[in-house]
């Protein structure tokens, strides 16, 4: 065998593997290298041996393969093989083998096997293998995307998390640059690729966090978030970066879906006309709308250092801190308080604002107490307008009736505990009802504001002067005898002097004051009987001839008593069925025949007999009795006139005197047509009378109510006409048909010129006005002639017929 020359065998020895030659036996026929060191023996000493014992038992069987295939086959291509060799100190080297058929080479024939040693790379390779299975297994286990990268972007490794989140498998990311596609940051501008974070972090080798940025995936923007960390690997010898990325995307859409939902809030809170204050659970301020910063001032705006102290007024501070806690506290409940404002308008007016409180603590979005905060001054300042109104009277601004009966139970209270005596003085202006009959309700007016002015400046402080209704006042004096208040009556009395010089300076009109003083030392009574005392005195007064003071004594309860008990039995005499009704005949002038009846109302009185009107009627004026008394006469007079028609007579005109209380309840028109339909008679057969001083105590409202009368198709009469004091313009005005001459004027026909001339004069103005003329009172045939030459068309009186009753003008109609 001829083996390689020298300068050969000294390149081959050169190298740090060793070469061996095996011959068709298995036997080394050469050997080269560093055999010492790779198998722990010279090379020589491998000559003529089977190396075969040297390797592990494990792996003799395919190195024995390996060897022998390349013998028999010298066109196999080189392939290598590792095995396991023994070395002296009994450890196993690891050889990597690379086999080359030469055989037939007549220098060589055998196979040359260059084994290299890698016992040391393979436990770098195992050691590396164990320490990148424990990095992996961590990766693996976080929820976070990491990528290993090059300064480039190249991706070197990454765990299954950033497949996930990048949508590709791991082989296909490795040397990618997943983020070639687009790329920006929070603010949505285009990342150029040197300040993408990861090159960043290589170049300078510093971390970096929370970097937002947005990439494109499959058509839509995803936000990740992204740290970074310089890697220092030196058996890459390159520099790398960890990279580790969450999908915010989520939560920057909430994140921005908040912010347009707080940028709402404040733009509709901002122009709302409510204020608004959010406040944290220790009262720390930390928003206000614009109308809040307008209710509480410019300083408002800041929120820094704001606190209630400074909204609030401090006679008001600690209620609304206890509105507040309890708001706090109690989240379930609902919580307001009404509190002033702590500054002051231009003005120099305190605002008054409600505040009403909402916890919204546990709710994420808002996390405070909103306050809502409403200007309420106009409120309570109409409210305490309202409140004026309702307890006083609208033409003098004086206490009313509930106002003073209030005052009047508390002073008798006092009483009780041993205060002195309390007095009560009932004025009432007389013959007030001609003042405003006769000058009207302006002058009228005049009157009373004049006199509760004068009253007013007349008493104490700490006394009360009320209006009572109508031309009647109530003083109420605390701590006063009766010797006193008489004093003060008596000084009442004499302000009917300037009063009426204040209303007409000319002299025309001269006004008088009657007085009732009652005092009470009993500290039982009520302030019902105290009243009563005093109107009782009052009634004395007048009875004396007016224009005076009585104080009360028990004389005076009898009167008083005698009031209470027609009242009381008047009320029950329309359950009771004690009023009648008669008719007094109606005749036509020409031929003296029953034409119509005039209802005329009685009272059966169990104890004191028949009583006429006059008997009773200003109690049910006085007591509105009037109205349910009215309704029943209406109602009477409809049913019997249907019955004379049921009975084949013709109807008559049925005339039912109307009062004043009548005429302003709203509900008297739809009462008359109630009647009327639910009689079935002619509206035309019914004609209601009213007098010249009831429609003159309120023209205006009189002729509308008259008109809606007059619409319904019965007849409107005026009564008394003559007496009173009605001009023609009003005359004309209003929808009247008949006129009835008053019996004052009738009485003298015959011989009193006076008389003749002035029912002359009104017959002569009926007949060009086109009304119908009734005299009352006619009680001779003389006078009935009279009327009938001077053109009367109608008359009633005791010369056709006393008041009967309905069956009686039933027989004086057939004859």
């Amino acid at each position: 065998m001829e083996f390689p020359p020298d300068d050969a065998r000294s390149v081959a020895c050169a190298t740090s593997d060793l070469i061996l030659v095996i011959d068709r036996a298995g036997r080394v026929a050469a050997s080269f290298g560093p055999a010492l060191e790779v198998i722990g023996s010279p090379a020589e000493g491998l000559i003529g041996n089977r190396a075969i014992g040297l390797v592990h038992p494990d792996d003799r069987g395919h190195v024995i393969d390996y060897v022998a295939k390349h013998l028999e086959r010298p066109e196999l291509a080189q392939k290598l093989d590792r095995f396991r060799v023994q070395a002296s100190d009994g450890t196993w080297r690891h050889l990597v083998a690379r086999a080359v058929n030469r055989i037939h080479d007549p220098r060589i024939r055998g196979v040359v096997l260059t084994l290299a040693d890698e016992t040391d790379l393979q436990a770098a390779m195992a050691a590396l293998t164990a320490s990148e299975g424990h990095y992996r297994s961590i990766l693996a286990g976080l929820d976070a995307a990491v990528l290993v990268m090059d300064r480039d972007g190249a991706v070197v490794s990454c765990n299954p998390a950033a497949e996930s989140l990048f949508g590709q498998p791991r082989p296909a990311m490795v040397g990618d640059r997943p983020f070639e596609a687009r790329v920006v940051d929070e603010d949505g501008r285009d990342l150029p690729p040197e300040r993408f974070p990861t090159r960043v972090a290589a170049q300078t080798g510093k971390a970096s966090r929370a970097v937002l940025i947005g990439i494109e995936r499959e058509g839509q923007r995803r936000w990740l978030s992204v740290d970074t960390v310089p890697l220092s690997v030196p058996a890459e010898g390159r520099p790398l970066v960890a990279a580790s990325f969450s999908d915010i995307t989520e939560l920057r859409e909430q994140s921005d879906a908040a912010a347009r939902s707080a940028r709402r809030f404040r733009r509709l809170t901002a122009r709302t006309g409510t204020a608004l204050l959010v406040c944290e659970a220790d009262g720390t301020l930390c928003y206000a709308n614009d109308s809040a910063i307008d209710l509480f001032g410019p300083g408002l705006a800041e929120l820094d250092g704001v606190c209630f102290d400074d909204l609030v007024l401090a006679e008001d501070l600690a209620s609304f801190n206890a509105a507040f806690d309890a708001a706090v506290h109690r989240p379930e409940r609902h919580h307001a308080v009404e509190f002033r404002g702590g500054r002051h308008r231009p003005d120099g007016s305190i605002p008054h604002f409600e505040g009403r409180f909402t916890n919204l603590l546990s709710d994420p979005d808002v996390g405070g107490v909103v306050i809502n905060v409403e200007d309420v001054t106009e409120r309570r300042r109409m409210a305490e307008t309202l409140a004026h109104q309702a307890l006083h009277d609208p033409l003098t601004n004086l206490p009313n009736r509930s106002l003073f009966m209030d005052r009047l139970e508390h002073s008798l209270r006092r009483l009780q505990r041993g205060r002195a005596p309390v007095a009560v003085l009932f004025a009432d202006v007389d013959h007030f009802k001609a003042i405003n009959d006769s000058l009207g309700h302006s002058t009228g007016d005049r009157v009373l504001r004049s006199l509760a002015g004068r009253l007013r400046a007349l008493l104490r402080p700490g006394d009360t002067v009320a209006r009572f209704g109508g031309d009647e006042f109530v003083l109420l004096c605390e701590d006063t005898t009766a010797e006193a208040a008489l004093v003060i009556a008596r000084r009442i009395t004499g302000l009917a002097e300037p009063i009426s010089r204040a209303v007409s300076p000319s002299g025309d009109l001269k006004v008088t004051l009657s007085v009732g003083v009652a005092v009470a030392s009993d500290p039982d009574i009520t302030p019902g009987a105290l009243l009563a005392n005093a109107d009782a005195a009052m009634y004395r007064a007048k009875e004396e001839g007016r224009s005076r003071a009585a104080v009360y004594d028990t004389s005076m309860q009898f009167a008083a008593q005698g009031r209470m008990e027609t009242e009381t039995s008047l009320r029950r005499a329309l359950t009771d069925q004690e009023l009648r009704l008669v008719y007094q005949p109606v005749v036509r002038l020409d031929d003296r025949r029953v034409v119509g009846a005039e209802a005329l109302l009685r009272w059966e009185n169990p104890r004191r007999g028949l009583l006429h009107p006059g008997d009773f009627m200003a109690v049910a004026e006085e007591t509105g009795l009037i109205v349910p008394i009215g309704q029943w006469v209406m109602g009477e007079a409809c049913r019997q006139a249907a019955a004379w028609t049921s009975a084949g007579h013709p109807t008559p005109q049925i005339s039912v005197n109307i009062s004043g209380r009548q005429l302003s309840d709203p509900g008297f028109i739809d009462q008359v047509r109630r009647e009327i339909d639910e009689s079935g008679i002619d509206s035309s057969s019914l004609s209601l009378e009213v007098t010249e001083n009831v429609i003159m105590a309120d023209p205006d409202g009189s002729a509308t109510v008259l008109a809606g009368l007059k619409d319904l198709g019965v007849l409107i009469s005026l009564d008394d006409f003559g007496t009173g004091y009605t001009s023609l313009g009003y005359l004309r005005r209003f929808p009247v048909d008949v006129l009835k001459v008053d019996q004052t004027f009738v009485g003298g026909l015959g011989h009193d010129a006076e008389d003749s001339s002035i029912v002359s004069a009104i017959l002569g103005l009926a007949g060009s006005l086109g009304l119908a003329t009734v005299a009352e009172g006619v009680e001779t045939g003389e006078q009935a002639d009279v009327l009938t030459a001077m053109g009367c068309t109608h008359a009633q009186g005791f010369q056709f017929g006393h008041p009967a009753s309905a069956e009686d003008l039933t027989t004086q109609m057939s004859a």
